[in-house]
Order: C-alpha cells, then structure tokens, then sequence
C-alpha cells in the first residue's frame, strides 16, 4: 500500500501538538495508536476527509507497529517520496527507495514539514480573530439546505446577526447549529467540549448578556398558563421590606352643634411586607450539558419546522429556568417560609418565601375579619357568590370602581355553570367576566387558588410582586467544579399586600373598616415546615403545618404542642421512617385511638382547645384512605348520626339547645363533641338516660366531651 504515511504522520503530530481534543495523543513506533471516536471526527473534519482517522490508525497498527526501527526509516522514505495521497494507487515496490533519500534526509523533511504546518495554523488562527472582531461584511446568504428553508446566516454569526453571542468563535453550540440548520448530520458536527473551562467562561458570560438584552423574550418563553393575577402591581427596588401606609377614617359628619366637636378619628395603617432571598443551586455533568446540546441540535433537525429557532443561550436559560419560574409562581400564591438559615440539605421550594395565602392566614381575625360563607359546591357556587356580594359586603364598598374577586379556577366554572342552570339560558362563558348585577366587580379566576375554596374581593392593584432588581431571577452564573459544571442564581421576590383593614376605633376589626375581605376556609394545610430535630414540644407559633422526623437524631414522643390557640388547627405530617416522632395521648395532646406514630407519610389533624391543649380531629396511616372530618351540626341539632362520623362540632344555635343521643352509635367507639360558639350554647344534662357523665356540660366555643359508647350509653372519658 503505497500511502503517504510519513507526511500523515508529521500532519498528525502537528495537529496533536495544537489542538486540545487531542491532547495526551501520540504515535510512537512499534506501539499500537488508538483514537476515540470523538478524536477520529475531530481529524476527518480537520482534513475534509471522512474515514481518514480510521485508515490511518489501521494502517499505523498493522504495518508501522509491526517495522523495526530500520524498516521505519525505508517506509518513511517511500511515504516521502510521494506529494500527494491517492486512495486508489496500487501498492509498489520502489527498489530504489534507500537511494532517494536517507534517514537523515527524511527527519529533516519532517522539522520542515512541521514548521510549514504550524506556520499555516498561525496564519488561520488569526483570520479566524480578525473576523471575530465584528460581523463579517460579506451579503447574508439565503440557506436552502435540505431542513430549514430560508434559514439566513453570515459567515461569522448565526442569523447573521452581528451580536457576539451569535458568533461562532470561541462558541461551537452555534456553529453546530448552523451546520444542523444546512442538514448536516448531529453525528458529524463537533459537540462542545464541556471539561473545557474556557467554553464553560463563555457560555456564563454569553447567558449573562442574553439576559440583560432579551428579558421580555424570556417572559414569554416562561409562559405556563400560571401567570400572575393581571390585576397584581409590580414594584422593584425592594431589598428587605415594603412598608404601605392606607390612610383609615371614622365616621366625620353628624347634625349640627354650635361648638366645634370633632368626630373623625385617621389614622396610617402601616403594612410591612417582607421581600425573601431566593437561590439556585444545581449541577452539570459534561455529559449532561452534551445531551442537553444535542437535544437543542435536535429542535433545528426537524424538516419543515418554523425557520425561526432559538440561540443555544436561550435554550439553556429556558431548560434550567422554566421549572424555576413555575415554582416561583406557585409559592408567590403557598409558599411558607422555613426559617432555618443554618440547614444542611435542600430545602422545599415552597418554603423559601411566604405566599399570598401565608400572608392572608397570618391577618385573618387580626388585621381584618372574615366572613363565614357556606364551602363552594359546583350546585351552589353562584347563589353563594351573588349571597356574598350583595349581603355580607359593606355597601359603601361593593358598589366602589375597580374592584376584582379572586376565586380559583374551578369556582369561577361552577359560578358559569349554576348560573347557566339558574337562569335556564345559554350563557357565553367567555362574556361573563363581573359579578351579576355588579358591573364593577370583576372575576379574577386564578389557577394557583383551584382546590381551596377561597375568594377575596378588594380593590385592584392592593396586592402585587416586589423584587429588588428586575430581570435578575433569570441571570445565571456557571462554574467548573471537579470536572462539573455548576449553576448558580440568586434573586429576590415576594408579596405585598397595601391595606388589609384599618383599626379606626377599637383594636378589633370590622367590616366597615376594610379594604379586604375573603372567607374563612383553612389555607395551606398540606404545606408543612420542619419541626426542629428532637422537638417533644413543636412550636406552631410561625405555621400551623408541620413535618416530624427527618432531622431527628433518636425516636421522639411529642407530648405539647407549643403556641397553639384556642380554634386553631394543627396539621402534622411523618416524614421519615427512622427516628420517628409519635404523637402521645395525655394531658396536653387528648388523642381517639391512642399515641400515633408519624412514620413516612402518616398524618394526624389537631383542635386547638382553651389552656394550650389539643384534641384529635382526624388521623390518617399513609396508604389508606382518610378519616372523616369532623361533622358540623346543624343549628339547633339535639342529635347527632354516627353513620356521618365520630367527631362533631356543634355551631350557633338560635335558641338554648339541649344535646340528647348519637344515633347509630357502634359498641367501643368514642366520640367526641366540641363546641362551636357561645351563642346559645348546646348543653349535654347528666340527668340524661343516654349518658353516664360527671356533671353538665356547656359545650360553648373551644370546649369538649368525649363519650365511649359501651353498647346502651355514652360514658364520659374526658372533658376539657
């Protein structure tokens, strides 16, 4: 085989000396030489001759390996004896060879060629920096390859558009996208090496500058139909809190007095709200960025799709962004923050900040009233908003301009739909955007609320997103680490709330007094925070919901729960099967069924009851369905029905109420009663046949019996 072996392989050493994917790569005789397939490619392109790595790498180890050192020295002669490489050439023998040139000759011709060789890389490599410099003048061609039509790029740029994160030197995702975009195979374009640190410097910088120029391109990108309420205000240059003030006034006119006697009392509410710190963490592998590069390579190799492809930066802000955005979105609405700076494990997204709802929770009873509405059913939902607006809402407020009802997404299609079916007409969903009969009240139906049954009616704009500076939750910053890539955010975001009510002359709040109003239905009872490690006592002084175990170091019995209130409810969630926390039964924590361990995904619903203690409401071991909740009486009620549950709650009654039996009661059950005002407080006697008790009972607000049914009668256990 009469090849030009000689000049390869001084074409060989040369390219193995300058480029870095070659690095570690030599040829010695006598040895086998073996190339990675990401190596081969490297040389085809390099040479513009495909299957050349192969031949050469299969020829040096069959026939060069095999030479000794003499044999070498004749070979090389013949090799260099040649100016040109031909595939088809027949194998000759050149008698002559030894006379032609000697060994010294050839090592010569082999510096020369070296010099030559490098030289000529010196010359490319500072073309290739001339045209980096700016875009290339040459007129953009028209591509008409045969995947994209129309496709447009310059010489220099993707798009052809002069920016320098288009530009292909120094950024291989974007020449491998414009070779995809003429059909080049994905296979035979050179992929970024990603171990590289250079590629990793330029891709941090060119992500940083994609996203200074083009943030309302990633907005829209971002896009996942849970976007925030179109009512919400914006304000940046928050760094730690927004403070509102809403100026509150009593009444000011009365009939007339001949002395002057001022009536008004005004005061400024201030509102603080907390702007909340939040990162990025997260981690690439070479091979991680390699598939997310083919994958975007990918989105160009499709035939017949739009011409109009994104940048390879856009596609990774995109990638390592999108989930970002959604978790931001959801706990501008759930988040709870935990408060534990010092943790050292990952936290849950939804505890990085407190949300809309935390917000709402904290201010209920405090800061404003709620108003107890019946629970939204699709059959009732629009005769209890039209109930809502026109009876429980102050006049003065509900015929105001501009206000907005926020419900979620599922109540405000049960409003259409009982509407539709009241009104005995086709409505047009898409028409029905105010409240009937109120034209200045405008549904806002938002995806983040669906399954909570909670609305709120205020002014528009009275809540919002603060951020310090804007755009910069979508800047990212990259970094070699052991041979991986790290990702990098940090930003700052959170809700605020301008006015909620005003305490204009006594410190409780009143309908008349406010801006805000909503329902009392329980909010976030499935967002948890961790209980500290250990905690036989947990505190629910920050939230009512609590995860037990994970941090644990030994089994632990949770005798009190700290900082609860008379009514509140408590939600404990198991989070772990090792060094579980079981809930006691006792003086404090008064369970059904007696303790319960919280092992991975049990769950246990608590009452708030008068001196710090708690009652059971519910309990529910992973894997099986739940327990029912607790059954409200109806006013007036003097019974209850075992067949609805166990735990009962009794409400205002119109008149004294006189508790008399629990029907369909089972043998070795207990039950417990609680009650649920002061108004007309039910009463249990002891004088009843159905009852073995202690004493009378008044059940008023807060307060409870539990009763064992022994097969004839309710035998007290406990009363608090």
């Amino acid at each position: 085989m009469k090849k030009l072996y000689l000049q390869m392989v001084t074409a060989m050493t040369a390219l193995f000396a300058t480029n870095a994917k070659m690095e570690g790569i030599e040829m010695k005789e006598g040895e086998v030489l073996s190339l990675s397939e990401e190596q081969k490619e490297e040389i085809d392109k390099h040479f513009g001759q495909e299957g050349l790595a192969d031949k050469f790498m299969s020829y040096h180890n069959e026939q060069a390996a095999s030479q000794d050192n003499e044999q070498a020295r004749k070979l090389a002669q013949q090799f260099l004896a040649s100016d040109a490489m031909d595939d088809d050439e027949e194998e000759e023998e050149d008698a002559d060879e030894d006379k032609t040139a000697t060994a010294t000759d050839a090592v010569k011709n082999l510096g020369a060629k070296v010099i030559h060789l490098e030289q000529d890389l010196k010359t490319a490599k500072d073309t290739i920096d001339k045209l980096a410099n700016g875009p290339d003048n040459t007129p953009v061609e028209k591509v008409t390859g045969q995947v994209i039509q129309g496709m447009k790029h310059s010489k220099t740029h993707l798009f052809g558009s002069g920016l320098a994160i288009d530009a292909y030197n120094n950024r291989p995702w974007n020449a491998a996208a414009a070779a995809v975009s003429q059909g080049t195979s994905i296979d035979k374009v050179a992929l970024t090496q990603w171990g590289d640190n250079v590629n990793v410097q330029q891709l941090n910088q060119d992500i940083g500058e994609y996203s200074r120029q083009f943030a309302n391109e990633i907005i829209n990108v971002l896009r996942d139909g849970q976007e925030v309420p179109s009512h919400w205000d914006f304000v940046s240059g928050v760094e730690d809190e927004y403070i509102t003030t809403q100026l509150a006034s009593g009444e000011v006119t009365q009939g007339w007095k001949a002395a002057f006697l001022p009536k008004n009392k005004q005061k400024f509410v201030p509102i603080i709200n907390k702007i909340f710190d939040i990162q990025i963490d997260g981690i690439f592998t070479p091979k991680d960025l390699k598939s997310i590069e083919k994958n975007y390579l990918r989105m160009w190799f499709n035939e017949g799709s739009d011409p109009h492809k994104p940048r390879f930066v856009q596609f990774m802000v995109q990638h390592l962004l999108e989930k970002a955005r959604k978790e931001d979105k959801i706990r501008l609405f759930k988040g709870v923050e935990d408060k534990d700076v010092d943790r050292t494990v990952a936290g849950n997204y939804l505890n990085a900040a407190d949300g809309y709802l935390k917000i709402i929770d904290d201010n209920r009873g405090k800061t404003f009233m709620a108003i107890d509405t019946d629970v939204f059913t699709p059959e009732n939902t629009y005769d209890v908003i039209q109930d809502i607006v026109e009876n429980k809402i102050p006049q003065d407020f509900r015929v105001s301009a501009g206000l907005v009802l926020e419900v979620g997404t599922d109540v405000h299609r049960w409003y259409h739909d009982s509407r539709e079916r009241k009104k005995g007409t086709n409505t047009d969903y898409a028409r029905v955007t105010t409240v009937e009969k109120f034209p200045n009240i405008t549904f806002e139906a938002i995806p983040q609320l669906e399954g909570t049954g909670l609305w709120t009616l205020q002014p528009s704009g009275n809540v919002g997103v603060m951020v310090d500076r804007p755009g910069e939750e979508s800047v990212l910053k990259f970094q070699e680490f052991d041979r991986n890539v790290k990702f990098m955010g940090d930003y700052k975001m959170g809700v605020f709330v301008k006015a909620f009510g005003a305490k204009v002359d006594t410190d409780t709040p009143t309908l008349e007094n406010q801006l805000f109003f909503c329902n009392n239905v329980p909010l976030l009872t499935d967002v948890y925070i961790a209980a500290d490690a250990n905690d036989s006592t947990p505190s629910v002084a920050d939230h009512h919901a609590l995860s037990l175990g994970a941090t644990n170091t030994g089994a632990t019995n949770v005798t009190k729960i700290d900082d609860v209130v008379e009514g509140q409810y408590v939600y404990l969630y198991g989070d772990s099967d090792v060094n579980v926390s079981t809930i006691v039964n006792g003086a404090n924590i008064i369970l059904d069924d007696g303790d319960f361990a919280l092992t991975k995904g049990n769950k246990i619903t608590l009452l708030g009851l008068s001196g710090g203690k708690v009652i059971e409401v519910n309990r529910t071991v992973a894997g099986t369905a739940a327990s029912v909740e607790e059954v409200i009486l109806a006013a007036d009620a003097t019974t209850a029905n075992a067949e609805a549950g166990k735990n009962f709650k009794t409400q205002e009654n119109t008149a004294a109420t006189a508790f008399t039996n629990i029907e369909n009661a089972v043998k070795d059950v207990v039950y417990t009663i609680t009650g649920g005002s002061d108004t007309n407080a039910t009463t249990i006697a002891a004088s009843n046949a159905n009852f073995l008790l202690t004493g009378d009972v008044t059940l008023n607000e807060g307060s409870f019996i539990k009763l064992l049914f022994n097969g004839s009668k309710f035998v007290e256990t406990a009363r608090g």
